[in-house]
């Protein structure tokens, strides 16, 4: 595919993107925080109502990319409960309906993906040394050996320094999934208003998953040995 072509297509997309971002928005900028409250609540059945917070409990079973580097980037915010001996991540309202937007305008931008460039993988799921993540898009020119691996953003901002962690990370276990080695990959950050692209190579894409390892063994280290709290 011609370079012209491809950036077509990703300004498609992100035209998409900001139009369900705006239709998600308009959906939720109207509830209450009580009501957004009770929607995360009644979403996941281990989520309890705090002092006008959720506390949704954290498997540390289970180390998502996303998981990994919110806790890196302090994206989040986790609390330990004593009497449960449970984990939970502490989210305030305006937390839930940035949450709910970007999910709403990722399922329906994907749709359209789907629906009108069928050469694309969309929301697969990775996993490789007890890391596990769901890439947004993908797509493997294989006549050229090139892979570009294309994360959705709704936020105001791309964080590039949080990108370049994840588009990488995905990208090695992308590669180890199928088996694949590209001669060049190009990352790509797709915001509602920016563009982030960054080509890198297999091997860089390797040693920046393996640095995401050692930030998954610094957070459950540091999780383990932090002060206690109760949600009473």
């Amino acid at each position: 595919m011609k370079t012209n072509k491809i950036l077509d297509v990703l300004k498609e997309i992100q035209t998409k993107l900001e139009e369900e971002t705006e239709l998600a928005k308009n959906k939720y900028e109207s509830l209450e925080n009580e009501e957004l409250l009770n929607l995360e609540v009644n979403e996941n059945e281990n989520a309890l109502i705090r002092n006008g917070r959720v506390y949704k409990e954290v498997d540390l079973n289970k180390h998502s990319i996303t998981s990994i580097l919110g806790y890196l980037f302090n994206y989040t915010n986790l609390v330990f409960v004593p009497e449960e001996n449970k984990l939970y991540e502490m989210l305030f309202p305006v937390n839930i309906k940035k949450m709910h937007i970007g999910t709403e305008a990722h399922i329906n931008t994907e749709k359209f993906v789907a629906e009108n460039f069928d050469y694309f993988s969309i929301e697969e799921f990775l996993s490789y040394q007890d890391v596990n993540g769901k890439l947004d898009l993908a797509f493997f020119e294989k006549d050229k050996n090139f892979l570009y691996i294309i994360d959705l953003k709704t936020g105001k901002e791309l964080n590039k320094e949080y990108l370049d962690f994840q588009l990488k990370s995905y990208a090695f276990m992308f590669c180890q999934k199928h088996k694949i080695k590209p001669s060049k990959i190009i990352g790509i950050g797709l915001g509602t208003k920016d563009i982030y692209g960054v080509d890198f190579n297999f091997r860089q894409a390797e040693q920046k998953f393996y640095k995401l390892l050692e930030a998954k063994n610094q957070m459950i280290k540091e999780l383990e040995e932090k002060k206690v709290l109760s949600l009473q």
